[in-house]
């Protein structure tokens, strides 16, 4: 099964609560082009094997996402049996791709098949809460505009995107760009977006591509201070023609630009691999993860 990278089109912080978590709204989109794959197969114990380029310095020990999403699920329902996962990591972590909240999504639904559990698809976005704010949406797998800390999910369909993505190779840790400064947090930037605005930019690309460039990803500042590649990346992406919007990705370090028709994002990915040969490069469609399967 695929698990494919997730994509922020915007990244508004509205809130925090009590409890230290952060509010958010944001539409995400998953690449059909760029994904993990992962596979699995009855087994007396829960084991991960990894495999794949972007594999090094991962550990398959039991706090992988991959085997404590397993391990969430046999626990909730009372399952003795266990399993072997082979995962093939084409994603780079720590990328704000939403690698690991895929796998975990992934994980999820094959067990679910594997052990006849039954599990509407509600349910287990329900479940998947306890291990992490993006994986609700993987389950899911629908391109949706998500709001509160990552359980208000709304599907959405996306007019026809294609997009460059690319990864510096630094990766950067999600809680200290979400502690900020000082430790303070991330500081609300937005409030959440007019909804009859959004609706009438869906209507295609070009209006779609307008209203995002309007938005903003809120952890982008606290992003640069840690990497400041990531604004390199962002200058890279931006000179690519046929560039109509370069952004950064949940909290970084990777980004995309956003173009109108597939071959100009296809170019741009070739020009820019020549270009940074050390750099992780893709083109692809943005849209629901489901069209990959």
């Amino acid at each position: 099964m695929r698990a494919p990278a997730k994509i922020n089109l915007y990244l508004h912080v509205t809130g925090r609560r009590a409890d230290g978590y952060h509010l958010l709204d944001s539409i995400m989109a998953f690449a059909r082009d760029a994904s993990d794959e992962l596979e699995t197969r009855p087994d007396a114990t829960l084991r991960l094997a990894l495999e794949g380029a972007m594999a090094r310095g991962l550990s398959s020990d039991a706090d992988n996402l991959v085997l404590r999403a397993a391990r969430l699920l046999a626990d909730s329902y009372g399952v003795q049996r266990g399993a072997t996962f082979r995962l093939v990591k084409n994603l780079p972590s720590g990328a704000g791709l939403g690698g690991g909240s895929a796998d975990a999504a992934a994980v999820l639904i094959l067990l679910n098949r594997l052990w006849n559990l039954h599990l509407s698809v509600e349910r287990l976005a329900e479940l998947a809460l306890a291990l992490g704010a993006d994986v609700p949406v993987c389950v899911r797998g629908r391109a949706a505009r998500v709001t509160g800390i990552g359980e208000k999910i709304e599907p959405l369909v996306l007019p026809e995107l294609y997009a460059v993505l690319t990864h510096p190779g630094t990766g950067v840790d999600t809680r200290a760009v979400y502690h900020g400064e000082q430790g303070a947090g991330i500081p609300p930037s937005a409030e959440p977006v007019e909804e009859r605005a959004l609706r009438a930019a869906l209507e295609d690309s070009r209006k779609f591509i307008a209203w995002l460039a309007l938005q903003h990803n809120a952890l982008t500042p606290t992003a640069l201070k840690i990497a400041p590649m990531i604004g390199e990346v962002l200058k890279e992406l931006e000179q690519l023609p046929g560039c109509r919007l370069a952004r950064m990705s949940g909290s970084g370090s990777a980004c995309f630009a956003l173009f109108d028709h597939g071959e100009k994002a296809k170019k741009g990915a070739e020009h820019l691999a020549k270009l940074r040969p050390k750099w992780w490069v893709a083109a692809t469609r943005v849209g629901d993860a489901d069209a990959v399967d």
